[in-house]
């Protein structure tokens, strides 16, 4: 199954613009909506309103875990992120790109199938003794069985280490609830727009 976020003249929307999710399942070679309910959020929401009408949105998306919109970003790509989905940005009607959303997540299952090197191999090594290095963004580019929970928390859990310096695009909204109970803490630089260095070291 396969959920896209549309406007009410039928193609790809933002979540700012009123429209509808619809769910579309594969029948024969044809694509179907097996169901759909609208959603639009109230303009200037604050940030817990957004938060609390995308969690509404996922959790009727139960049984599908692939999602598309004309842009997925911000709080709804973390928050599909959190709920393991696939998310997709595509522009036009749903019928023009179903098959191609459908076929990559596909070519996804049997790449996870194949052999992936152990997550703790992305990790390298520095001068410093106790310190390792990672590029988030890098390995989950290379890796789309891996979300950065997937990566980083076995890593965390198991390995004795004086400073992890993780390089990404964004800073993970986890480390907030997940580190104080390992006893880690971060400290964050702002690299440029797009990129920080966070240090995990131990408290």
């Amino acid at each position: 199954m396969i959920a896209v976020y549309v406007n009410e003249q039928g193609v790809t929307a933002l979540l700012g613009e009123k429209g509808v999710v619809r769910i579309y399942d594969k029948v024969g070679h044809d694509w179907q909506v097996i169901r759909e309910y609208p959603f639009e959020m109230e303009q200037n929401q604050s940030l817990s309103g957004i938060r609390r009408y995308l969690q509404e949105m996922v959790q009727k998306l139960e049984g599908c875990k692939v999602f598309v919109a004309k842009a997925v970003a911000g709080q709804l790509y973390y928050l599909l992120e959190a709920h393991g989905f696939e998310s997709f940005e595509a522009e036009g009607v749903p019928e023009t790109f179903l098959n191609s959303v459908h076929e990559a997540v596909q070519q996804e299952k049997k790449s996870n199938a194949e052999k992936k090197p152990s997550p703790e191999e992305y990790f390298n090594t520095t001068e410093e003794v106790g310190v390792y290095v990672v590029n988030l963004k890098k390995v989950l580019n290379l890796d789309c069985s891996l979300t950065s929970k997937k990566l980083l928390l076995p890593f965390f859990r198991k390995k004795e280490f004086n400073r992890v310096e993780v390089f990404c695009d964004h800073v993970p909204r986890w480390f907030e609830t997940d580190l104080p109970p390992l006893q880690l803490h971060s400290t964050i630089v702002k690299l440029n727009d797009n990129e920080y260095s966070v240090h995990i070291m131990p408290i």
